[in-house]
């Protein structure tokens, strides 16, 4: 899949909707109990400190863009914050230099999307 594909509206399946609720209520746990244990201090991420945690729903935080799912801003700036940390930015640089899959082209634009409407130019 291309991280930088992007699809305006896409109307997703029950079932894929309580999925997206599932992990959105996850990461409001995490963040939620971090701040009451004073924790966010370390850092704006699920558990304060960047971790493995945090490595584990980077993926889900690029389909999550991709298909352009609402955040609530407690939720906008954990995503954010993923997308600003050194490693994140080195892989998108990276990530530029990768071929085309037209298949995925193809069907990102089949659902009216844009394969390359999340590059950002000032990023890199």
């Amino acid at each position: 899949c291309h991280v930088f594909a992007r699809v305006k509206t896409l109307e997703m399946r029950e079932n894929t909707k309580i999925e997206v609720e599932r992990i959105k209520e996850i990461w409001k746990t995490c963040l939620d109990r971090t701040k009451a244990n004073g924790k966010d201090a370390e850092g704006p991420f699920l558990f304060g400190k960047f971790s493995i945690a945090d490595c584990m729903y980077f993926p889900v935080v690029t389909r999550f863009r991709t298909y352009n799912v609402p955040m609530p801003a407690q939720l906008e700036s954990y995503c954010q914050a993923m997308e600003n940390q050194p490693a994140v930015k080195a892989w998108l640089k990276e990530a530029l230099k990768a071929p085309e899959l037209p298949i995925y082209d193809e069907y990102i634009l089949s659902l009216g999307g844009d394969p390359n409407g999340g590059f950002d130019k000032s990023k890199f």
